[in-house]
């Protein structure tokens, strides 16, 4: 079974906050091939995964795999702005949490 088909697709992005996400609709162009055609022409199917197709890997007709283009996630700074303040004695540290760091009075 080999051949081409489009159709829509609409991805779920997570950002950095878990209840933020962001809905992208694109056009996914998505061909089948069998897993002989796939072992012979690998790299071929590689390069054109990286250009943004998807590649259904079946055997006996049947989908068993799926190559597909990594979704690269930039951050987006700023997001959470507000939602933390950082304490003014944030850098201050009592005597006996810098004993800690040395290590001489450490007990289990």
């Amino acid at each position: 079974m080999s051949g081409t088909v489009s159709f829509w697709r609409v991805d779920l992005v997570h950002r950095l906050s878990p209840l933020w996400y962001a809905t992208a609709m694109t056009q996914v162009r998505t061909t089948y091939v069998g897993i002989h055609e796939a072992k012979t022409h690998l790299s071929e199917l590689i390069r054109r995964v990286a250009a943004g197709e998807e590649i259904v890997i079946s055997r006996g007709g049947k989908p068993v795999a799926r190559l597909s283009p990594v979704i690269r996630r930039v951050p987006i700074l700023g997001v959470d702005e507000g939602v933390f303040t950082v304490p003014d004695d944030f850098n201050e540290m009592t005597e006996e949490e810098l004993a800690l760091f040395d290590g001489d009075e450490f007990e289990l």
